[in-house]
């Protein structure tokens, strides 16, 4: 179902009347929705890979004295991931190519990789 679909169907169910003339920043509007749709569905995601993305774009910090991005795997592991867990969305992550890691404590990033990652799993 698209956005224009969903926006008719609720638009139906609570008979609301919109205006003959339509905003003229609809898109930007939709491309907003889409975002936080994306981002609450991440967020909500049982995929370890996901969750373990969403993580290293929250918590890394940039080193400016080696142009790179670092956090520790402990960091990423949270109450509800253990180390191995973590270890697997990492590895899952290296296969997908979006990362160069082999197993250290601290996971490093270009500042590509942290881009490429943000592009798609950034909250918002």
């Amino acid at each position: 179902m698209g956005a224009d679909d969903l926006l008719a169907n609720v638009i139906d169910e609570l008979h609301l009347s919109i205006p003959a003339q339509q905003d003229p920043h609809m898109s930007q509007h939709k491309d907003h929705a889409h975002k936080k749709l994306r981002s609450c569905l991440q967020q909500q995601s049982s995929n370890l890979t996901v969750t373990v993305a969403l993580r290293l774009t929250l918590y890394t910090k940039h080193s400016s004295e080696k142009n790179v991005s670092t956090v520790d795997v402990q960091t990423l592991a949270q109450n509800d991931l253990s180390i191995h867990d973590v270890t697997l969305g990492l590895q899952e992550l290296v296969r997908e190519g979006l990362l160069d890691w082999k197993g250290e404590e601290i996971v490093c990033l270009t500042s590509a990789q942290l881009k490429r990652l943000t592009r798609f799993y950034k909250e918002e």
